[in-house]
């Protein structure tokens, strides 16, 4: 549930945005604070057992794979101006 339905809310369109580490805390506190309610607890440490368990990747991760996925696609078109700025973005 985290994954199909939170997940991809919390990220749409990040991976076209500069996201510096405040942020990234912010949204991993956004998925924790979730799994506590969904499983009960306060407990980080059996936060990051559900995270393992239930596949849910860090944030930061996701971004990052999102990023590269987006970037692939961008500087893969035919538009001369999208590879260009493809280019500086690496």
């Amino acid at each position: 549930m985290v994954n199909s339905k939170c997940m991809p809310c919390l990220l749409y369109a990040l991976e076209a945005c500069p996201v510096n580490k405040t942020q990234l805390k912010s949204f991993e506190f956004t998925i924790n604070r979730t799994l506590m309610k969904i499983f009960q607890t306060t407990s980080l440490d059996i936060i990051k057992e559900c995270k393992i368990w239930f596949n849910v990747a860090d944030v930061s991760v996701s971004i990052g794979e999102r990023k590269k996925r987006f970037l692939a696609k961008y500087s893969g078109t035919e538009n001369e101006l999208c590879k260009v700025f493809a280019q500086y973005d690496d």
